[in-house]
């Protein structure tokens, strides 16, 4: 499915080199400092989140190989666990995605059809899974300056975590991209001031990508309205007046 490509390779992000190096260099000039429990935060972040019940999520992947450019996105609202009503844009494309259970529908071209559900809704799991891996290896992260992201100000952390530690989990991870056993990716975390849960994550690879080549790759993930009313999952208009009409066809 169009929509399961898509999603995937939102959160496995990597840029070359020179474009890593530049992230480097702004780390160095904010002073950043090591934490030694920073898994153990991101950890508590992510478990908060995936409590969760309702959601917006927005994603964003900016592609360069060459000559080529491409851009992907992705906005929609999630009632976890197996609700989700999702816009993708690629190119000149847009697909929506809506997902009740095990029921699932697509939109292409103004005309919905029903499809696979996605196997795995939470955006949250394959960030607890690469923290785990990392926390284990000891991989050492570093607090920056702090932010302001969406509605609150947020404690910023770093970590550049090698890219064995990435692994297909779910539908949110996984993208098809070969690697070198000396890739890495540039992870930085957003964690909430007020409510201690993860609110955005943006990647870039430091290193080389086997069997690829010079690919720039950056990823940028946004999570808030959590258990907003405006994050309600609702059956779209279209797609209910589509199901009826072919209910009277019946």
């Amino acid at each position: 499915m169009m929509c399961a490509g898509l999603m995937a390779g939102l959160l496995a992000g990597c840029a070359p080199t020179p474009g890593v190096m530049s992230m480097q260099a702004s780390t160095e000039q904010t002073q950043a400092s090591l934490v030694k429990d920073g898994w153990t935060v991101l950890r508590l972040a992510v478990a908060r989140s995936r409590m969760v019940r309702l959601y917006k999520v927005k994603m964003d992947v900016d592609v360069a190989q060459g000559p080529l450019h491409s851009q992907f996105s992705v906005y929609g609202m999630v009632h976890a666990p197996d609700m989700a009503l999702l816009s993708f844009h690629s190119l000149n494309s847009n697909t929506r995605f809506y997902q009740q259970g095990k029921v699932a529908y697509v939109q292409e071209y103004k005309r919905w059809s029903q499809t696979s559900p996605m196997f795995n809704l939470d955006a949250f799991a394959p960030y607890q899974h690469i923290m785990t891996w990392a926390q284990a290896r000891g991989v050492s992260v570093f607090q920056l300056p702090d932010t302001y992201v969406i509605d609150q100000y947020c404690h910023v952390y770093q970590a550049t975590i090698p890219m064995a530690a990435e692994r297909p989990l779910g539908l949110w991870n996984g993208a098809p991209i070969a690697s070198g056993p000396s890739a890495a990716v540039l992870y930085t975390f957003y964690v909430g001031t007020k409510d201690g849960a993860l609110h955005e994550v943006q990647t870039a690879t430091v290193g080389a990508i086997a069997a690829v080549g010079a690919v720039e790759i950056d990823t940028d993930a946004m999570f808030f309205d959590f258990d907003n009313k405006d994050a309600e999952v609702k059956l779209p208009n279209d797609l209910f007046g589509q199901l009826v009409g072919m209910s009277h066809q019946g």
